[in-house]
């Protein structure tokens, strides 16, 4: 099964890093300027909007607050089978987050093949926000 996996340290608390994964106004800042949407009930919608446009589909798969969340991910417009992502976050130190990215696919696809320069540039201005306050000026999806 293809994967492609991703551990960064990032210089704050995980709740803070929690908080800027699931919180629309956090998701935007770092994200491709895409607002998170979701009731964060177990299998709903798990999706990221730009505009008043879907542009990632999902659904929740698992959430454990602060610590854990896994969701389904595709592109609505890209005839794939949908993928998952994995974010799980640990303390390391007083003030430093671990955060493990696993994203699986269920079939080696375009997205798969891209996907590699797509979370580098994303983890990067993740880790920008959560220890400066602003996400890298990454072009927006």
């Amino acid at each position: 099964m293809p994967t492609f996996e991703r551990t960064i340290y990032v210089v704050a608390r995980h709740r803070r890093v929690f908080f800027a994964l699931v919180r629309p106004h956090h998701t935007e800042q770092w994200y491709y300027g895409l607002r998170v949407r979701s009731d964060y009930r177990l299998g709903y919608a798990f999706d990221f909007d730009r505009d008043g446009e879907t542009r990632i589909t999902g659904k929740l798969l698992r959430m454990t607050p602060g610590r854990r969340i896994e969701h389904t991910f595709g592109f609505p417009r890209v005839d794939e089978m949908e993928s998952r992502v994995r974010f799980d976050l640990l303390t390391s130190g007083s003030r430093m987050t671990e955060l493990r990215l696993k994203h699986r696919f269920f079939e080696e696809t375009e997205t798969w093949r891209a996907i590699g320069t797509w979370w580098e540039l994303a983890l990067s201005s993740l880790r920008h926000y959560c220890e400066i306050g602003r996400g890298l000026p990454i072009p927006k999806l």
